[in-house]
């Protein structure tokens, strides 16, 4: 995208837009956090980020069981056992959920229950009811969704934020 500086006046400047995360160091105050780039952090530290779907077909959302482990989530059983399917035929029984789990997005907090699947394609796939709960807006075309946050403040989020 082409614009003009703000801060020189010269036209014709690719515009960049560059994704920050706020970063806590360890053994630092909260006053000390400091924004990095996304991508230099992914890259440095890669177990601090997961991958996560959005599936508005699904009736719960999912945790892959690696993450659970690599994460130390806590774990329980579901009242009942849950028969859960995929487009090809399979099913797996599951019976574990992780309870009001917390999930960041862009600096802020959410709660989901996570029923434990047995997959690694992704860490974490979120259902019709999260999205629902959000009041989350899907654009496929723009590849953006829109989250409202408990405060009812929209956050907007590009998917090319996040490679």
């Amino acid at each position: 995208m082409y614009s003009t500086c703000l801060c020189c006046d010269v036209t014709d400047q690719i515009l960049r837009i560059t994704a920050l995360v706020k970063v806590l160091w360890q053994r630092h105050g909260v006053e000390e956090a400091t924004w990095e780039p996304e991508v230099a952090m992914r890259n440095q530290y890669p177990n601090l980020f997961s991958v996560a779907l959005i599936d508005p077909g699904l009736t719960h959302s999912d945790v892959c069981m690696k993450m659970v482990a690599s994460k130390s989530l806590p774990v329980e059983f579901t009242k009942f056992v849950i028969k859960v399917s995929n487009p090809l035929g399979k099913h797996v029984l599951v019976d574990r959920v992780c309870k009001n789990c917390p999930l960041m997005i862009r600096g802020h907090c959410f709660s989901v229950d996570l029923i434990l699947l047995p997959f690694d394609e992704f860490d974490v796939i979120l259902d019709m009811d999260w999205l629902t709960l959000h009041d989350a807006v899907v654009n496929c075309i723009r590849k953006i969704i829109e989250l409202k946050y408990e405060n009812g403040e929209i956050h907007r989020i590009d998917s090319d934020e996040s490679a």
